[in-house]
């Protein structure tokens, strides 16, 4: 009897996000996670959930975890909590495809404290932040693609 190869239950693969021409968000979560981080003095964050189609990665989730590092500049994240089951309207399986944290008093741009643990997972790291001529919020995302730090291109749906 063959075994079915099951895909990836979180991150991506280093083919995957080089191939990747961007990330997609709908308007609704784009619009939670900054409404999510404006309302926060600390640090949110959580995981964002979906598909690989067509070479572009799809958010279709989002769940906000406790911050147990109760940081103004830090987070910290049970990454166990976050690897459950996660479905879509259809009751198709989602993938952990990256980690989501803001920046309450910055830009949405990595830390060096960002660099560092982005590069021990193969999850996408999307800062939300102030930033703009009108300090509204932002949000952008980065994966680690052959040794360096890559800002994605993203797209509201």
């Amino acid at each position: 009897m063959k075994q079915q190869r099951r895909g990836r239950k979180y991150g991506l693969s280093t083919l995957e996000l080089s191939t990747a021409k961007g990330m997609i968000f709908p308007v609704e979560i784009w619009e939670s996670l900054c409404e999510a981080a404006s309302l926060s003095t600390i640090e949110v964050c959580g995981g964002l959930f979906g598909k690989i189609i067509d070479n572009e990665i799809k958010v279709f989730e989002w769940r906000l975890q406790h911050n147990a590092a109760q940081g103004v500049n830090a987070f910290a994240i049970d990454i166990n909590s976050l690897c459950c089951d996660v479905m879509n309207a259809d009751g198709d399986p989602l993938r952990l495809l990256g980690l989501f944290h803001s920046h309450p008093e910055g830009e949405p741009i990595l830390s060096p404290m960002d660099k560092y643990y982005m590069g021990l997972t193969s999850l996408i790291w999307v800062v939300v932040g102030k930033g703009g001529v009108n300090s509204s919020w932002e949000i952008r995302a980065y994966a680690k693609i052959n040794g360096r730090s890559n800002e994605l291109s993203l797209q509201k749906l």
